[in-house]
């Protein structure tokens, strides 16, 4: 199965996929002044808030804010503010979740993401649109605190970056999807799972997360369908670091 883990306000999202490798390739002009201006943005010195809406089965409406801060102790770098159920203030001292870890990945996290070579698959003159192929040895996506372990799923599982272009090019949108479902019919069956992250420059023109969106449409064992949707805003961002 393939395995997709990634920190949702302290949760871990766990699923299963697979794509084959492609190695070899140069990176273009475009991507390799991309990558080079990418290596000073990193978010470890940043705190930020986080504004995560979930739709489950298309019933329960939940919003969760919270700040993170990573100049703070481990125990403390994480404040909830609310949580809000279908429009109703919950408990926020409830036991139940765990938010002890926020983190998303870095714009300089790309050097890693794209170490398996990337494709040139469309380009207009404002944008330019790279598929992405897994690491060297072909079972492996990594980009900061989103890691994806691919097995068996064939070449279902597509992974691509957008790059804005102009005089200071960045990747604003990576992006993960199955260009067809996954499973069996008598087994657990993933018909549609979209997810990933966008970026945009700040003030200052540090390129942070701004975003990242996850939809997941599948049928399990006992044909019970499960759809859940999660759209996550990262705002105010304030640097904590030294200078």
């Amino acid at each position: 199965m393939f395995r997709m883990s990634h920190a949702v306000a302290g949760g871990s999202a766990l699923i299963a996929l697979s794509v084959l490798p492609a190695q070899g390739q140069d990176l273009d002009p475009l991507m390799t002044q991309v990558l080079e201006l990418s290596k000073t943005h990193s978010i470890d010195d940043w705190a930020y808030t986080q504004n995560m809406n979930i739709n489950a089965m298309g019933e329960a409406d939940v919003e969760i804010i919270s700040r993170y801060d990573p100049s703070k102790p481990k125990d403390e770098q994480v404040e909830l503010i609310s949580i809000t159920v279908n429009g109703d203030r919950e408990d926020e001292d409830s036991d139940d979740m765990d938010y002890s870890d926020m983190e998303i990945p870095s714009y300089s996290d790309l050097e890693d993401l794209i170490e398996g070579g990337v494709e040139l698959i469309k380009e207009d003159e404002k944008t330019a649109t790279y598929r992405v192929f897994p690491s060297e040895d072909g079972h492996q996506f990594d980009f900061g605190s989103l890691d994806i372990d691919t097995n068996d799923a064939d070449e279902n599982l597509m992974g691509e970056l957008v790059v804005q272009k102009g005089d200071t090019p960045y990747v604003s949108d990576v992006r993960f999807y199955l260009d067809k479902p996954y499973g069996s019919v008598w087994l657990a069956k993933v018909k549609e799972l979209n997810f990933g992250y966008s970026f945009a420059p700040q003030g200052d023109g540090t390129i942070l997360a701004d975003k990242f969106h996850l939809d997941l449409d599948l049928k399990t064992l006992l044909f019970v369908h499960v759809e859940v949707g999660i759209d996550t805003e990262f705002t105010d961002f304030t640097f904590v670091g030294s200078k």
